[in-house]
Order: structure tokens, then C-alpha cells, then sequence
């Protein structure tokens, strides 16, 4: 995938929760994909958290991680029913 495309991404928004070595951050972002061979970018909305730990240095590592796209869920496509003879 990113030999065809460049990926960027943007926090638009975030709100991070602290307790002792754990934190929880909930954040908007944007994804945008642009094709490599031309043509238009594809920007996707995302929500998600990132459960962070703090390490014995003293930095944040994210520990687990979940987002999803806000884009409205699309159907899957059927084949067509079989006719009954």
C-alpha cells in the first residue's frame, strides 16, 4: 500500500485522562491518502483512545490502541438469489 500511496494524518482534537502510570486519550484525526501515480487525495474521518503507559524512563507508550472510520457503515453486497425452478 505505500509504495502506491503517501499517508498523512492530523489530530483535530483530543482529551487525555491521567491515572498514575496509565492515561486514556479519546481523539478525532483525519487520515488522507494520496496516490503516488496522480490523482485526488482520499481523506477518511477517524474517532479512537489510546491507552498509554508510562515507562521507567518516564515516557508514554501506547499500550493498546482502537479507532474507527465516521463514516456511515456501507452494506455488504449479495449475489442475486437463485430462481427456484
Amino acid at each position: 500500500m505505500f509504495a502506491q500511496a503517501s499517508l498523512s494524518g492530523r489530530y483535530t482534537s483530543s482529551d487525555v485522562t491521567i491515572s498514575g502510570d496509565l492515561a486514556v486519550v479519546r481523539y478525532t484525526a483525519e487520515l488522507t491518502m494520496t496516490p503516488k501515480a496522480g490523482g485526488s487525495p482520499a481523506t477518511e474521518r477517524i474517532k479512537g483512545i489510546h491507552v498509554m503507559k508510562r515507562q521507567s524512563d518516564g515516557t508514554w507508550k501506547i499500550a493498546q490502541d482502537v479507532w474507527n472510520s465516521d463514516a456511515p457503515a456501507v452494506a455488504p453486497t449479495l449475489p442475486p438469489a437463485k430462481k427456484k425452478k
